[in-house]
């Protein structure tokens, strides 16, 4: 840095007494009335070299052997016919610990037949379904302060799906499952739904967003009926390699 100096003129005849000499740091140039700034002289940087140990090429992961992370579908439960049906389901939600290889930790999750999975499992459904959703709350015992303005009952659920025609009333976000408690949700499809991906989620007011990114959330897949008629592939020019190769279901998602 540079310290500017002040000359300070004064009317009384007295001399001033002459200062003491200021002194400035090494690297930093004196300026004068009489010199100009000087620039210091550029030192040469050395360009250091990459270690011979960085990849000189774009490295190939081979799939079929590469399972320490593999990505792993989530668990499916469908009515098991690919017409309308009257079918139930019940999802549990409580505390679990979820480890692989490289990493364990606990969250609320939701449990199928005592199988708790992270995200939680795919539901397939078919236009015309009369499905009927269970949530049983086992998460344990809390004091809820139901405060609106700061986050509140972690152990309070329920369910919200998105992309579902439904009646909004049936899918409200205002009902709640307290720690103990149990939620029933009765969807009725029309009959000419459209296929698609959708999901479902926890949304109680309060903890939403922490059960959400916890692992509260699923795939709900409406699935095409058997005897519909849809678009053929030529009028949709979908090539034959995309609609006859496998299909896999990916959930992405973080903690």
């Amino acid at each position: 840095s540079m310290k500017g100096v002040i000359e300070v003129v004064s009317t009384d005849p007295t001399p001033a007494p002459t200062p003491s000499p200021t002194r400035l740091p090494s690297a930093a140039p004196i300026l004068s009335s009489t010199m100009a700034p000087t620039t210091p002289t550029a030192q040469p940087t050395e360009v250091p070299t990459a270690p011979s140990s960085l990849p000189t090429s774009t490295p190939t992961l081979d799939f079929t052997t590469y399972t320490a992370n593999a990505l792993v579908a989530p668990l499916e439960i469908s009515s098991g016919v690919n017409t309308s049906a009257a079918w139930n389901v019940t999802l549990t939600v409580r505390e679990h610990r979820h480890s692989n290889d490289k990493l364990a930790f606990n969250t609320r999750s939701y449990c199928y037949n005592d199988v708790c999975s992270y995200p939680g499992p795919t539901i397939r459904m078919t236009p015309g379904d009369n499905f009927t959703l269970t949530i049983v709350n086992e998460l344990g015992a809390e004091n809820n302060t139901h405060d609106h303005n700061s986050m509140h009952g972690a152990n309070y659920t329920n369910v919200h799906t998105h992309g579902l025609h439904i009646d909004p009333k049936v899918d409200s976000i205002f009902v709640t499952a307290g720690p103990g408690e149990t939620l029933v949700y009765n969807y009725e499809l029309p009959v000419n739904h459209a296929p698609g991906l959708h999901w479902y989620h926890a949304h109680y007011h309060g903890s939403s967003s922490m059960q959400l990114m916890g692992g509260l959330a699923g795939v709900l897949d409406v699935q095409p009926l058997a005897n519909a008629s849809y678009p053929s592939e030529n009028e949709d020019n979908v090539p034959a390699s995309i609609t006859d190769a496998d299909a896999y279901m990916v959930v992405v998602s973080h903690i």
